[in-house]
């Protein structure tokens, strides 16, 4: 008896679909799909519409699945058992990274936290980040955007996707408070975010494949260039972390002191001050 979710394999593409299972692509387009055909010797490959029709077989067959930008489909493999979606939330970002490769975009804020193993919820809705020039529009649509970029410093692959490290996550919270939502969460995982930063400074120094800003001085690093008020805010978050000298050091680094009070949060709240920063916290301490 077959199955309900079963889906046809036409005689006339299984062999791009044999392909494609190796290729194990999450997102397709025309170029994808061309190359399947030539390694499975299609000789429509180089034929006026012949991807066409390729695509419209597969589509029709539910081995393609719509997604948000134009002439970009979702590969549903055999292994799904049927014509469904991977269920991934950033499925729309790697999407959006197949036509624009390098483009200042990260996985930021709440969703960073969420990938790199410190917050345990997923957020309403996915965060990322995006450089000047960016449109939140198409592929970028489905997402929460915050207008921040890190330079590419600030970012490592986590699942395949630029996002922010560890670092940049406690930067970007100092930089833009509001652009992070999840402030009543953030300490069941602070300690342990701010402890993996001075940690770095005590391991041996490895050589690295890429040029990513790592512990304290990665930090004061990514600082470079804003406000005063974010260092306060970033110092502080070392203090509530307990982790006493880290933040002294971002101070020490700073190119000055804020000449007024720094909020963490709306000033209208009451508000735990710490001295040493400024800092007037609604945000995470309790008064």
């Amino acid at each position: 008896m077959t199955s309900p979710t079963a889906r046809p394999v036409p005689r006339s593409v299984a062999p791009v679909l044999a392909e494609l299972e190796l290729l194990a692509p999450e997102v397709v387009d025309r170029e994808v799909l061309c190359r399947a055909m030539e390694a499975a010797g299609d000789p429509r490959a180089n034929t006026p519409g012949g991807v066409d029709r390729l695509i419209d077989t597969l589509r029709r067959a539910g081995w393609l699945l719509p997604l948000r930008s134009r002439g970009l489909w979702e590969f549903a493999p055999a292994s799904r058992s049927g014509a469904y979606g991977s269920g991934d939330p950033l499925l729309p970002l790697r999407a959006y990274f197949v036509r624009r490769p390098g483009a200042p975009v990260a996985v930021a804020m709440e969703s960073a936290a969420l990938r790199l193993g410190l917050a345990q919820h997923p957020p309403s809705r996915e965060v990322v980040a995006v450089g000047d020039g960016v449109r939140a529009e198409g592929a970028l649509a489905d997402f929460r955007t915050v207008a921040l970029d890190l330079g590419r410093r600030a970012v490592q692959e986590v699942d395949g996707l630029p996002t922010h490290t560890v670092e940049a996550l406690l930067v970007s919270m100092g930089v833009k408070p509001a652009g992070y939502r999840d402030w009543a969460n953030v300490e069941l995982w602070l300690r342990e975010a701010v402890t993996e930063v001075t940690a770095r400074d005590r391991a041996p120094v490895k050589a690295q494949a890429e040029n990513v800003a790592r512990g304290v001085p990665g930090v004061v690093g990514l600082l470079s260039a804003r406000p005063l008020a974010a260092w306060a805010r970033v110092a502080y978050l070392f203090r509530l972390a307990e982790q006493q000298p880290a933040a002294q050091q971002i101070l020490a680094a700073a190119p000055g002191e804020p000449t007024g009070p720094v909020y963490l949060g709306p000033r209208d709240r009451r508000a735990t001050y710490d001295a040493l920063t400024h800092v007037y916290d609604s945000l995470v301490a309790r008064p």
